[in-house]
């Protein structure tokens, strides 16, 4: 039953912060955020505090992921000429 009312009350303040950032209100996220500050863990409030991401490595990463997948058709391709 504690893993059903955690999701209710996380789900609620999930709903509650997409609604304050549609309405560009600055203020009344930041009342939800002190609200829920207590129920927070660690990691949230670490990723809340802090303004940078792993964005642009992701999208290095993601980058390398799909040259090496074009790579290795192409390579497939030529293997594949070479048959016939």
């Amino acid at each position: 039953m504690k893993l059903g009312e955690e999701f209710k009350v996380s789900y609620k303040l999930y709903q509650n912060l997409i609604y304050a950032f549609a309405q560009k209100d600055y203020n009344l996220s930041l009342d939800y955020l002190n609200e829920a500050s207590k129920r927070l863990s660690s990691y949230i409030k670490t990723s809340l505090k802090y303004r940078h991401n792993n964005g642009p490595i992701g999208a290095t990463d993601n980058a390398l992921k799909v040259s090496k997948k074009l790579t290795s058709f192409f390579e497939a391709s030529l293997n594949l000429k070479s048959r016939f």
